[in-house]
């Protein structure tokens, strides 16, 4: 069997230990085992989420598809534009990491011309070019 693990080595380590941890205390404080079953049960299921498909969208995917539409809706010439999205599961061999029967999105959007603002280049930038930048945001937004 393959345990496909969505969460880094590191989080389900630090989660095994916190576990491993709370049982310790438990046993040493047995007048505080209730509070600390909670915090197992609670670490515990955040454990096995990180080893689960998921049912639904991510929260913030909602957000960006519903930001799209209201901004192609305005005609927005500083943004692309949702042209379509789908949603579906992930299905067997897709994708080696990915979970089979995991929720899975997929956005079609017009591409804007120019290059990509990273944050590196951003950073790079002299104060007065970052000005630039956002004057030009504001403007976009207005």
């Amino acid at each position: 069997m393959i345990l496909r693990v969505h969460a880094s080595v590191e989080t389900m380590q630090y989660y095994q230990d916190y576990i491993r941890d709370r049982k310790l205390e438990r046993s040493q404080h047995p007048e505080r085992a209730e509070g600390i079953e909670k915090q197992i049960e609670r670490v515990r299921e955040l454990s096995r989420l990180c080893r689960s498909p998921t049912s639904r969208p991510n929260p913030d995917t909602l957000k960006e598809i519903m930001a799209l539409q209201q901004l192609a809706e305005s005609e927005c010439s500083s943004t692309p534009w949702l042209l379509s999205f789908a949603e579906t599961t992930v299905q067997p061999g897709i994708h080696m990491i990915e979970f089979e029967g995991g929720y899975l999105v997929f956005t079609l959007m017009t591409k804007l011309p120019g290059s990509q603002l990273s944050y590196e280049k951003l950073c790079a930038m002299t104060s007065e070019e970052r000005d630039e930048v956002r004057a030009g945001f504001k403007d976009a937004f207005e």
